[in-house]
């Protein structure tokens, strides 16, 4: 079965809100590879699926805990 919810996209700006970081912490994250590359790219402007971000984050989140528990 295909999955028929639409796709949120996330701006720089939600992504500010989520993490509750400044612009130059969420450029340095990019720059860093912290955070995935953009799905899209509009206009300049970088976009994300929620999806991406999500996955990333249970990536990222479960080895801290991993590493915090050894």
């Amino acid at each position: 079965m295909q999955d028929t919810q639409p796709r949120r996209l996330l701006r720089n700006t939600d992504l500010l809100n989520r993490y509750g970081k400044t612009q130059r912490t969420i450029d340095r994250w990019k720059r860093d590879k912290i955070l995935p590359p953009p799905d899209l790219v509009i206009n300049g402007a970088p976009y994300w699926h929620e999806a991406t971000i999500v996955a990333n984050e249970r990536t990222r989140f479960s080895g801290a805990r991993e590493t915090a528990a050894a």
